[in-house]
């Protein structure tokens, strides 16, 4: 049998988390290092689904707009770029394509008519 113990006098101390102390937020951390940090503002006018811009007036378009865009599914899209048929762009685990990287695709497909003589 253990001997009881006087929680008033015991050696053990508690932290307050399970883990050690809380954190400061990621804001916090980003006004301690003197770096702006985002603000909710920037992206409440952004449309669902848009990661940003490429470059100029170039969006990032996900698999299921890119789809959409060409008129397939994203099985297809998934496709082109497992057999590294299309360029895209990985920004952490997500995959977004530009959109003149679907417009090259297309025009590279382009099958071009011979005009018959009269």
């Amino acid at each position: 049998m253990r001997p009881a113990t006087d929680p008033a006098t015991s050696s053990v101390t508690s932290s307050p988390g399970a883990f050690g102390p809380p954190r400061p937020s990621r804001s916090a951390q980003a006004h301690l290092r003197g770096t702006p940090s985002p603000s909710r503002s920037d992206t409440a006018g952004a449309e669902p689904g848009r990661v940003g811009r490429a470059r100029g007036d170039d969006p990032l378009l996900t698999v299921a707009e890119a789809g959409d865009y060409l008129g397939t599914g994203e099985r297809f899209i998934r496709r082109l770029i497992t057999q590294r048929r299309i360029t895209y762009v990985k920004i952490g685990k997500f995959v977004r394509l530009q959109r003149s990287a679907l417009d090259a695709f297309i025009e590279a497909g382009r099958v071009v008519t011979e005009e018959q003589p009269p």
